[in-house]
């Protein structure tokens, strides 16, 4: 899930006339979309994804922590580079900002 990530900040800049709030919108959708179509290996009944780094379009993903994705519930929580070692393997899914 991870390398898909990237592109997210490229998708995000490709209209100049789009504000940074129907940006962040936009990389939320396709951040869930990929979400829910990932097919998980377990059976678990929710997912963390972690926010790691400065972002400038993860406002609406952290602003809705936690919400349901397909048929699972995706929790958004912001790490920090000093406590990543230890909070990345709680991670589902890693969300790298620019």
């Amino acid at each position: 899930m991870t390398a898909g990530m990237p592109l997210l900040g490229s998708l995000a800049h490709a209209d100049g006339k789009t504000s940074t709030s129907e940006r962040a919108e936009a990389v939320a959708r396709v951040v869930r979309g990929i979400v829910s179509y990932t097919r998980w290996p377990d059976g678990r009944a929710s997912l963390r994804m972690c926010v790691l780094g400065p972002t400038e379009y993860a406002d609406e993903l952290l602003a809705n922590a936690s919400r349901d994705v397909g048929h699972k519930k995706m929790e958004v929580v912001r790490i920090t580079i000093e406590f990543a070692q230890e909070a990345l393997p709680a991670c589902d899914g890693l969300y790298l900002g620019y």
